[in-house]
């Protein structure tokens, strides 16, 4: 009897936060072969002003170290790496919205519709960056064929 082939890693969306007010999150999407791995990097700090440059520049530290460790990986080990990463199983969801940033911000929305949830992931730059905006336009339509509703700014 053959053995199952094991999963591997397509691509990433990083970058991306899910939550409000207090309790947002960074998050990577690790896109493999069977899935998307939603891995937290790191608890996000929305006001820097409010609780100190200090730990802003700490926070973005720990997203960029746990990045580099989540990279080295396998998908199984990124999963249960945080109680808060997740995954969904590509044949599990309905129904994908993309909103891609407009000409002067970057700002971005990505919702993944399944059966009683939706996902929702959001990204926001000062500057629009084509390159990334594209990146994640191409492989959303890779993976989800006509399941993804894609929407510029």
């Amino acid at each position: 009897m053959a053995s199952p082939r094991s999963e591997h890693i397509v691509s990433a969306i990083i970058g991306l936060r899910m939550g409000s007010g207090i309790a947002i999150r960074d998050y990577d999407l690790v896109f493999t072969d069977r899935r998307v791995i939603a891995a937290m990097v790191t608890s996000a700090i929305p006001f820097p002003g409010v609780i100190g440059v200090g730990q802003a520049l700490g926070s973005m530290l720990e997203r960029d170290e746990n990045r580099a460790r989540l990279a080295q990986l396998a998908p199984e080990l990124i999963l249960r790496d945080r109680r808060a990463n997740f995954a969904i199983g590509y044949p599990d969801v309905l129904h994908v919205k993309y909103r891609g940033g407009n000409v002067w911000q970057g700002f971005e929305s990505l919702e993944i519709v399944v059966r009683g949830h939706v996902y929702q992931f959001m990204r926001n730059s000062w500057k629009r960056d084509r390159t990334r905006d594209e990146h994640a336009r191409n492989l959303l339509s890779r993976t989800f064929g006509n399941r993804l509703d894609f929407k510029e700014g």
